[in-house]
């Protein structure tokens, strides 16, 4: 129940993510296990999620080297509100860079 409750956001991206994985399998992991979506339900979320942090769903099929460093702060983003925790903890506030981007952190945290 914790682990669904409070997801982290890191400021070092690119250390928060397995390269070897899809975006769409980096943000999918915390639905695999904290959710009870389906395979189909999942795909949907994630593409949900991609649009709610200013990115293409197409963006899933990327690895994390394929995305620029402002893309991937906004990936770990969407992976911390995948499964609609309660608390969301970023590691430090300069965790999503730039103007824009804060912006689009504030509008995806509620």
């Amino acid at each position: 129940v914790f682990r669904q409750s409070v997801q982290v956001v890191f400021q070092d991206s690119i250390s928060a993510v397995n390269p070897r994985h899809t975006i769409g399998s980096i943000i999918a992991e915390p639905l695999r296990h904290l959710t009870e979506l389906d395979d189909t339900q999942q795909r949907e979320k994630i593409a949900e999620l991609l649009v709610q942090v200013g990115l293409s769903p197409s963006d899933a099929r990327k690895f994390p080297a394929q995305m620029s460093g402002g893309q991937l702060p906004r990936v770990c983003l969407a992976r911390a509100l995948g499964p609609r925790p309660r608390r969301r903890i970023r590691h430090r506030q300069t965790g999503v860079r730039g103007e824009g981007h804060r912006v689009v952190a504030l509008r995806a945290w509620g």
